[in-house]
């Protein structure tokens, strides 16, 4: 026979249980939003050195004409 405690136990063990995995969602939705934003950085500074880098030689072209 299943005691009304035995019951609560399992019932404690599942709400934890799914407490646990939507904290483990979360997180991991964290680390891919992070893991984005950094990606996006590094991309920005890659554009804008670039960018400098050919700022850099249009002026090197106007002062050779």
């Amino acid at each position: 026979m299943i005691s009304f405690e035995h019951i609560k136990d399992v019932t404690d063990v599942v709400a934890d249980t799914f407490l646990r995995a939507f904290e483990v969602y979360v997180l991991k939705s964290i680390d891919l939003n992070l893991k984005v934003v950094y990606h996006e950085h590094q991309i920005d500074d890659e554009l804008q050195r670039l960018f400098n880098k050919q700022a850099n030689n249009l002026k090197l072209l106007k002062l050779q004409h």
